[in-house]
């Protein structure tokens, strides 16, 4: 019982605080925009160009804005950090304009809903796979064998770092943050990982989901733990 209230006490810590039973506090409105290393999104041509995505180019579906020069996401730099100006009236709407030639849509009609950095492949070093995994391939690969840098693992490595905590784990790798309003998704076999705004509610409901699971698991390897030592007492 009490090991029960101290997982449900940890829970409640991840999202917020333990609570006494008081009311609870009131909910802020939800903010439109996110930032995420004074990147806003979603958002419309003026923030995306106070966000720094100022080199653009123009093709029949879209503006490709990057950001110039070196951008650090937890102290590792991707290749490129891109936006992708399409038609929408505002950041949930498609427009009038959507599926026509972007470059006939009016300025203010202009927006984007998410952000992508794009990493370099890795470089493994085979005889540091070798030593680390015994002569096995294992998966994911050791990050500590790669010989560049710039790269999605050691991106991903430094989200664990970070506190981000992974919800996902299929081909699409999704991962959140107690005290962050974007979701960051990082596909398996790409180098490009994209950056979402996520509502307060989901967030709150995808770290909940994944302390259960937790929690769940942990039950498991005690049991299993319990049941191979009394098998080996005399």
């Amino acid at each position: 019982m009490f090991k029960q209230k101290l997982t449900l006490c940890f829970v409640s810590l991840v999202l917020a605080a333990c609570s006494d039973g008081g009311e609870a506090p009131t909910t802020a409105p939800e903010d439109v925009q996110a930032i995420f290393f004074e990147m806003k999104l979603p958002g419309g041509l003026e923030d995306a160009k106070q966000s720094g995505f100022t080199e653009c180019t123009s093709s029949y579906y879209s503006y490709e804005c990057k950001r110039p020069g070196k951008v650090a996401l937890y102290g590792i730099e991707p290749l490129m950090v891109r936006v992708d100006l399409k038609a929408v009236e505002s950041p949930a709407k498609i427009s009038e304009y959507a599926g026509k030639d972007v470059r006939l849509v009016p300025q203010e009609a202009l927006g984007y809903e998410s952000i992508e950095a794009k990493f370099n492949d890795a470089v493994f070093d085979v005889d540091c796979e070798n030593k680390v995994n015994s002569g096995t391939m294992s998966w994911p690969r050791p990050v500590q064998c790669i010989q560049n840098t710039g790269t999605t693992e050691q991106f991903v490595e430094a989200l664990l770092k970070a506190g981000w905590v992974q919800t996902s784990k299929r081909r699409i790798s999704e991962y959140v943050h107690k005290d962050e309003m974007v979701t960051i998704n990082v596909y398996r076999d790409r180098d490009t990982v994209t950056i979402y705004k996520v509502e307060r509610a989901v967030r709150d409901g995808l770290l909940r989901s994944y302390l259960e699971r937790r929690e769940e698991e942990m039950q498991k390897q005690e049991a299993a733990s319990a049941v191979i030592e009394k098998m080996k007492s005399k």
